[in-house]
């Protein structure tokens, strides 16, 4: 057996592990959901999405009413724990082809390439070799079902243990 096998058969087992110990976690939860207990943390989950939801919604209404207060004052701090922090805003005001042919000219450092369009652009075909080439590459892809893996005929060699990977014992 290879590399490669003995590596797919390492990832059949490790993948096998993966979905034991998710179903062990899914009974697990199951079982505490139908307890007492489970049902009050299922209930505080609830209050504490709830809770969340309207401390953002106030947080937000206290931002308004502080900006609002600012306006009408000129107070930067118009109540304890609020207070105003002054942001710059760009607002460009000419046409964007201009912004654009004065960049080119005087500021190129200040334009960038937006890489997914130029990379859709090259494999369209619209840019000149002598700025970009396409080429292949070999990409490994892997079969989600790699259970053949875990049969018998694909046994480890020389009856060394599998890879090791456990589940709790109350799972298997």
């Amino acid at each position: 057996m290879g590399a490669l096998e003995r590596t797919l058969r390492e990832l059949a087992r490790a993948r096998q592990k993966l979905s034991e110990a998710q179903a062990w976690k899914a009974e697990l939860q199951a079982r505490i959901a139908t307890t007492d207990d489970g049902q009050r943390l299922t209930s505080c989950n609830a209050d504490i999405g709830w809770h969340k939801a309207r401390v953002a919604e106030t947080e937000k209404s206290a931002r308004g009413w502080t900006v609002h207060m600012f306006k009408m004052t000129d107070n930067k701090r118009p109540a304890e724990g609020a207070s105003i922090r002054m942001t710059k805003l760009v607002d460009i005001c000419g046409d964007m082809a201009d912004v654009k042919a004065w960049a080119i000219t005087s500021a190129p450092h200040v334009l960038q390439v937006h890489v997914p369009t130029l990379r859709k652009q090259i494999l369209a075909g619209g840019v000149p070799e002598t700025l970009a080439v396409i080429k292949e590459e070999p990409r490994g892809a892997l079969a989600k079902d790699l259970s053949s893996w875990l049969t018998d005929e694909h046994e480890a060699p020389n009856g060394e243990d599998p890879d090791g990977l456990r589940v709790s014992e109350e799972s298997a």
